[in-house]
């Protein structure tokens, strides 16, 4: 069985409407879906839910994404799952196919692999979309890493002992998690398609620096590169380098 894990919250008690073709993408490449809200649901969603036969779990706003994946996780027998994918409500898409991905994946030969990374503080895959293979769901010290996971409040500690600690965790027991497109891929084609003088002066101005988070930061390359989604937050809050109408174009370019 593959299973999708599927983390969801809006303010208000509608599935948010990215969700539906994104569900439907996993589900045409044979995911069964549990969807795990830490928001109310209405009715009406949560029938057509039930209708394309997606699981369901409402549970109260506490422990951000690591929680809804722990509370998911618990009601799972996890020895019949062959391939786990953690995704969330944070990312609007697939821009691009995600078969070819998923087939690309296949010649990694690597226990869990993800779409991006970062490395601030620690080199880490980014938690929106995470994938684990058979050899790692049946390790005792993955299921240890879900059994230590308490529900923290404070969103950048989750990210430190929860995104950042989970890709360590894994390093600790041999499996280095691949990227689909890594943050020096990223890095370089930008500094290609700049001039030294151009660089120099975003770097006075304060626009360039070493990047945090790619998918901020550089959406616009990403795409370029085959990257499936947007980060849901560029369409409400600038970044460094993207304002909220380049997000929004950047989505009508690729959708």
């Amino acid at each position: 069985m593959k299973l999708a894990i599927y983390a969801h919250f809006n303010i208000s008690e509608r599935v948010i409407p990215s969700a539906w073709p994104y569900l439907e993408c996993l589900q045409n490449l044979d995911y069964e879906i549990i969807l795990v809200s830490n928001s109310p649901i209405c009715k009406q969603d949560r029938d057509r839910l039930e209708f394309h036969k997606i699981g369901v779990i409402l549970r109260a706003n506490t422990g951000l994404d690591f929680g809804m994946w722990k509370a998911a996780l618990a009601e799972v027998e996890i020895d019949e799952v062959n391939q786990l994918l953690l995704t969330n409500s944070s990312i609007v898409g697939p821009l691009h196919p995600l078969g070819p991905i998923f087939e690309m994946a296949k010649t990694w030969q690597c226990g869990f692999w993800g779409m991006t990374e970062s490395t601030f503080l620690r080199r880490h895959l980014q938690s929106y979309f995470l994938v684990f293979e058979r050899d790692v769901l049946r390790s005792q010290f993955f299921r240890q890493f879900w059994e230590n996971v308490v529900l923290l409040e404070e969103k950048q500690q989750i990210i430190l002992s929860y995104e950042i600690g989970l890709s360590s965790w894994m390093s600790q027991h041999g499996f280095e998690g691949k990227a689909y497109i890594t943050e020096n891929q990223v890095w370089s084609e930008y500094r290609k398609s700049r001039t030294t003088i151009q660089l120099l002066a975003e770097v006075i101005r304060g626009k360039l620096t070493l990047p945090e988070n790619v998918t901020l930061e550089f959406p616009d390359f990403l795409l370029s590169m085959g990257m499936p989604f947007l980060k849901c937050s560029l369409f409400d809050k600038p970044s460094k380098r993207i304002s909220t109408e380049r997000a929004n174009a950047l989505f009508k370019a690729y959708r």
